[in-house]
């Protein structure tokens, strides 16, 4: 049994090397529900950074235990928090993060919408396109833009294309992103008719 509190604070230490391997113990430890509570909870910590870090360390290291904390963690009122939260389930990778990273495209904070975008395209699950591409014109943002029209590219589902889109292009800046968003898409459909073209 690890001394919890012990080991909370070696994940703030000064040395690199305590918090390594402060988190190494803790996750070898296999913690429970409560402890894994706790240690989330360390995340909101903004005086220390080398803490939180440790503490996503931790949660992406224990992997999809974390999830169902997580996924209520986004519900919370602090966005700098929530955009931490979607960097963890992007380390983490489950597909059961997805239903949250959607709804997540609309939060009232850009970087968190964008950050919600980049990793749908990470995680790879084609049935965020629909989702990605109707919140695209629902935001002027420019990042959210770029992030949103990235995931699209990576995921490469063959769905329509909306005039919307194309209009995007006419920003200089976005012009790239767009091309290779729709080139992206439109190579998906063409596999899609022709499998045997792969």
């Amino acid at each position: 049994m690890i001394d919890q509190q012990n080991i909370f604070a070696a994940m703030g230490d000064e040395s690199w090397l305590v918090r390594k391997e402060a988190v190494e113990i803790y996750v070898q430890s296999t913690p429970d529900h409560d402890s894994v509570q706790l240690l989330l909870e360390l995340i909101r910590n903004e005086d220390n950074a080398g803490l939180r870090n440790s503490a996503a360390e931790a949660a992406i290291r224990l992997g999809s235990l974390t999830a169902p904390l997580l996924i209520k963690m986004m519900d919370d009122g602090d966005a700098a928090l929530r955009k931490f939260i979607i960097d963890i389930m992007g380390g983490i990778g489950d597909s059961l993060f997805v239903p949250s990273l959607i709804r997540a495209l609309n939060d009232p904070e850009a970087n968190v919408a964008s950050a919600a975008a980049e990793r749908l395209g990470v995680l790879g699950d084609t049935d965020a396109a629909e989702h990605l591409m109707k919140a695209l014109f629902l935001r002027d943002d420019l990042f959210f833009h770029f992030a949103v029209l990235g995931a699209l590219r990576v995921l490469a589902k063959p769905i329509p294309i909306p005039g919307e889109l194309l209009q995007l292009a006419d920003n200089e800046i976005l012009r790239k992103a767009v091309f290779d968003c729709v080139a992206a898409i439109k190579s998906a459909h063409l596999l899609s008719l022709n499998p045997d073209c792969k």
